[in-house]
């Protein structure tokens, strides 16, 4: 789980956002499919079995708790942004 090929190194700061709801969603969309390949998909899914799964369960969840992080982040930074903000229709 430690080599590179294995590991995609997911960091909350590999995500950056300019504050366009799509544009920031897709770009989040793509920096993880770019670091996160389909090979260590099936790997993660080959070390989830339930005799490993205890030895490296701490590994696989680590990049899909990084990039929710991320989200959490994001959504509640929005959030702050819009609450307080009135909007008219148009």
């Amino acid at each position: 789980m430690q080599m590179q090929e294995w590991n995609p190194g997911l960091t909350e700061d590999q995500f950056t956002y300019v504050g366009d709801l799509e544009q920031d969603l897709i770009s989040f969309a793509e920096i993880y499919m770019e670091k996160v390949t389909p090979r260590m998909v099936k790997v993660s899914l080959g070390l989830r079995t339930p005799e490993l799964y205890p030895y490296t369960a701490e590994g696989i969840l680590k990049v899909p708790q990084t990039f929710k992080k991320v989200l959490i982040h994001y959504f509640n930074e929005r959030k702050e942004k819009i609450v307080g903000t009135e909007y008219e229709s148009k």
